[in-house]
């Protein structure tokens, strides 16, 4: 795998994050910085490096170790985890198209079931 391409990829991703709305001064919550000029020095990690140390040389490791660090990262510091899928819903298939777009695709139509704790069904209609 190209390693230029994956560090312009992690790159990006990081610079997507920070990006932010021009926040007034005055408005400023006591102990964050919304002024990047008030930021001190600082160097992003390489991405191609492990948190061991090592280097990313094959698209093997970068899918196996790398990623799922760089993925704890973003969980633990920029966005949290998804919860877990609910043990009560259900996915059931209620229609296939096998000649959608005139045979290019195919098409389902799945429902998406939530059995409560008190019983109740609440069926919805996947997207």
């Amino acid at each position: 795998m190209n390693q230029s391409f994956l560090a312009r990829v992690f790159a990006f991703s990081v610079a997507g994050f920070c990006v932010g709305a021009a926040v007034n001064s005055s408005a400023q919550s006591p102990g964050f910085n919304y002024d990047e000029a008030k930021v001190g020095a600082y160097t992003l990690p390489d991405p191609l490096t492990l948190a061991s140390g090592a280097k990313v040389t094959d698209a093997e490791t970068w899918r196996t170790q790398r990623r799922p660090e760089i993925v704890r990262l973003f969980e633990t510091h920029m966005h949290g985890r998804s919860p877990a899928r609910p043990v009560e819903m259900k996915f059931e298939v209620t229609a296939t198209d096998k000649n959608a777009l005139g045979g290019k695709a195919s098409s389902s139509n799945p429902l998406r079931s939530v059995t409560s704790s008190t019983g109740c069904r609440s069926p919805r209609r996947s997207r």
